[in-house]
């Protein structure tokens, strides 16, 4: 019927890092080629989803990215809301095609065609899919799809 007392022992419970949060830094919706930058609140050090390790990150391909951060202590945050990232594709590389030959006489003209797209850009200033042309000169098209992507 003896009663012992243990030593005294102190328990210290940290708590979680906030939730963090993620900034874009640039729109998250982009054509391909291009690239986006994620950033997270300060914290002590970063998990990203994809593996990266620092505060800010540089996205260039489409997927859902969030974070987990760790503060000194050695504890983790709730996971991040998810960045989506969506990359649109460019257009095709647009062909050219002449309605006759592109050597003419100065009293012809010739007729470039471009393969379809939603808009056009010629180096010449036209927006049409056909341009007719009189002078010399070199001439492209750039064209743009749905998204609003620019081709080479």
């Amino acid at each position: 019927g003896c009663d012992f007392v243990s030593e005294t022992v102190n328990v210290r419970v940290n708590p979680l890092p906030a939730q963090p949060n993620i900034t874009p830094e640039k729109p998250t919706t982009f054509c391909q080629g291009d690239n986006t930058v994620l950033r997270a609140s300060e914290a002590f050090s970063y998990t990203w989803s994809n593996g990266e390790r620092s505060r800010s990150i540089d996205i260039r391909t489409p997927g859902r990215y969030s974070l987990t951060v760790t503060d000194q202590n050695g504890c983790t945050s709730p996971r991040s809301a998810e960045a989506v990232v969506v990359v649109n594709p460019l257009p095709q590389t647009p062909t050219v095609t002449a309605n006759g030959p592109t050597t003419f006489c100065a009293d012809q003209s010739v007729t470039l065609t471009s393969t379809p797209e939603n808009t056009y850009a010629w180096n010449s200033g036209q927006a049409s899919r056909s341009v007719t042309i009189n002078q010399s000169g070199s001439y492209s098209v750039r064209t743009r799809n749905e998204f609003n992507c620019l081709s080479a």
